[in-house]
């Protein structure tokens, strides 16, 4: 299991490398750095894979943190409505136009104590999953309401859904979804497990 892992993990990462560095290779070296357009579009790229790094990067420090028993939180006063518009403006880009991304707090005062950097890590591993699992045209819902036990977060989308016989793993270690004759998704089944955390 742990040299699969390995072996996927060095695969992931090579992906978003050699991209950006094909993007920088035509800033810097075909002329793409003199075209207004054609830079803004390659430096996103590059912007897009170094948060994809940073991602996968992230989730397996979280791993290997809980599994040595030593995953904390540094829990803060957060205002709910300004962190999700911040991460749908993020996936509004990554999206390219294919992607509605709405939001909906209940009041804009709607406040919760938690960790920023998990709670957001956790909310954009559900939109990255929406937009890798979906259709061409991407709708995403991203929620926070109260109820009887505090705040509900939510993020709805009407992408292809989830086996039935699949959703009892979807949140277990190294679990991935079978994708039947999809090649172009990439993971390595971290993320959900990442959420449960």
């Amino acid at each position: 299991m742990r040299l699969d892992l390995t072996h996927n993990i060095t695969h992931e990462l090579k992906t978003p490398i050699a991209v950006a560095n094909a993007a920088n290779d035509a800033l810097l070296d075909f002329g793409a750095a003199n075209d207004a357009a054609r830079r803004e579009r390659y430096l996103t790229v590059i912007r897009e894979q170094l948060a994809a790094l940073g991602g996968m990067v992230q989730r397996i420090l979280t791993m290997s943190v809980e599994e040595r028993g030593e995953f904390t939180l540094r829990r803060e006063e957060l205002e709910l409505l300004p962190l999700l518009e911040e991460i749908a403006a993020r996936f509004r880009m990554k999206g390219r136009g294919r992607a509605t991304i709405e939001v909906e707090a209940e009041g804009a005062d709607l406040k919760v104590a938690a960790d920023r950097f998990h709670l957001t890590h956790a909310l954009e591993n559900l939109v990255d999953n929406a937009l890798k699992y979906s259709r061409d045209e991407v709708r995403i819902r991203l929620s926070a309401r109260r109820v009887a036990k505090g705040i509900e977060l939510r993020v709805a989308d009407n992408g292809i859904g989830i086996d039935r016989m699949a959703q009892t793993h979807i949140f277990e270690k190294f679990y991935r979804v079978p994708t039947g004759d999809r090649h172009d998704v990439k993971g390595f089944g971290l993320g959900l497990y990442y959420v449960r955390l």
